[in-house]
């Protein structure tokens, strides 16, 4: 359904078909939730109800492809539990702060392979003093919302590509329909769930008493323009932070920090190994 918009309109514009015609997964987003949030037809015959269920249609593709790809993916876990494992001193003593904005369990799964735990998302509970702190500002493959009460509940293993078939039941009230939390790659990014501000805010606090900020695998992407200020307000906050390390593969990255961070920024551009800086 959704391809044969996309496709469909690239035809009326450009007259044929192409590969490299597709537009890019944010661009799809970006122009259907322009389009409802207008209350604006993409083709004729469109009205607003068709459009969510399309942007619904759209989050469950996204999910079960991320639940194939990521599947074969866990199997290469040395990284990720190496980086975990070399953390565990600090753990321990002050605790870790992690910000990620990937949906994938990765470090979840590499931090339970540790602890025996799943890491403290800053949903619902009070920060606590030690241990790996995990806030995933884009919510994540295993959190649920209850469109009800607004509660997100977590499980230990990706549920989101599975709510549109299986329904699961709210822990605070009686509601089965619980939906992903997943906050989709557009240019008009939603962060309207109640509880997700607290996973900001403690994201925030880790922040703006940080000395040193390692950035992994992150292009500093225009769209993410929420997380940009609040990496820029954070950092101004209490003035603590000394030193910013980017690791990535793309030499041309290195310039978009320094415009933030100025002569802060070092870098290591042969990618994520897993092994402590």
């Amino acid at each position: 359904m959704l391809i044969h918009i996309v496709v469909d309109k690239e035809k009326r514009l450009k007259g044929k078909y192409g590969a490299l015609e597709i537009p890019q997964i944010d661009e799809v987003i970006s122009t259907i939730d322009w389009a409802i949030s207008n209350n604006i037809a993409l083709l004729p015959g469109d009205d607003l109800q068709y459009l969510q269920k399309l942007r619904k249609s759209l989050i469950l593709l996204m999910s079960k492809t991320l639940d194939r790809a990521l599947s074969t993916h866990e199997a290469d876990i040395t990284k990720h539990d190496m980086f975990i494992s070399n953390l565990s001193n600090l753990s321990e003593t002050q605790g870790v702060d992690i910000i990620s904005l990937n949906y994938d369990l990765l470090l979840d799964h590499a931090i339970y392979r540790k602890t025996q735990k799943l890491p403290h998302y800053g949903l619902n509970k009070k920060r606590p003093n030690t241990g790996y702190r995990l806030y995933k500002l884009h919510g994540s493959l295993n959190w649920a919302v209850c469109p009800f009460c607004q509660q997100i509940r977590t499980f230990s293993d990706k549920v989101a590509h599975k709510l549109f078939e299986t329904q699961k039941r709210c822990q605070s009230c009686i509601s089965t329909n619980l939906e992903p939390v997943l906050i989709t790659p557009t240019m008009l990014k939603d962060y309207n769930i109640p509880e997700l501000p607290r996973v900001w805010n403690e994201a925030f606090q880790a922040l703006s008493t940080a000395t040193k900020l390692v950035f992994v695998g992150y292009s500093l992407p225009p769209a993410d323009f929420a997380i940009i200020e609040l990496i820029k307000r954070a950092i101004h906050m209490k003035l603590r932070l000394e030193e910013v390390h980017v690791i990535d593969i793309d030499r041309d990255l290195e310039d978009r920090y320094k415009k933030i961070f100025g002569n802060k920024v070092s870098s290591n551009m042969n990618g994520f190994s897993g092994e402590l800086l």
